[in-house]
């Protein structure tokens, strides 16, 4: 299954960064302009999902490379994103989280943002800074 749908993945550097009522924002902006977004959560969090489905009345999935293989992550993030205009996807706790130390390096590695982004075939700010809105749309396919 294949989407083009455009990303847009909220990451900060660190936890408590305001990603959650950024990503609301954004969701009901979106939303007002009338692209129809779809919310996903990075990692296996139950409260930012609440968050994003008061903001959009649907529900939002998680993506997460620890519990899911990276197929099994694309496969959710295309069914998610189906019949949307826009996906967005909130990161998990800071942006590096994950890559510094090495026992917390391998507990942690595959759930770091960074992976998510890659894995994901999402824009980041930066993505979107330096080469512009054709960043967000490559297409994500199972």
């Amino acid at each position: 299954m294949t989407c083009h749908v455009p990303r847009l993945l909220l990451a900060a550097p660190a936890s408590g960064s305001g990603k959650t009522p950024l990503t609301c924002a954004l969701l009901r902006v979106l939303e007002r302009r009338g692209l129809s977004p779809c919310a996903f959560k990075c990692g296996p969090d139950y409260i930012d999902p609440m968050f994003h489905r008061s903001v959009l009345g649907l529900p939002s999935r998680n993506l997460d490379l620890f519990f899911s293989s990276p197929d099994e992550v694309r496969r959710n993030l295309a069914l998610g994103a189906q019949g949307r205009g826009a996906a967005v996807i909130e990161g998990v706790m800071g942006y590096y989280d994950g890559v510094g130390g090495a026992f917390r390096y391998i507990l942690r590695r595959r759930r770091g943002v960074w992976r998510r982004r890659s894995r994901t075939r999402c824009a980041s700010a930066r993505d979107l800074l330096t080469r512009g809105p054709s960043a967000a749309w490559p297409p994500c396919a199972s």
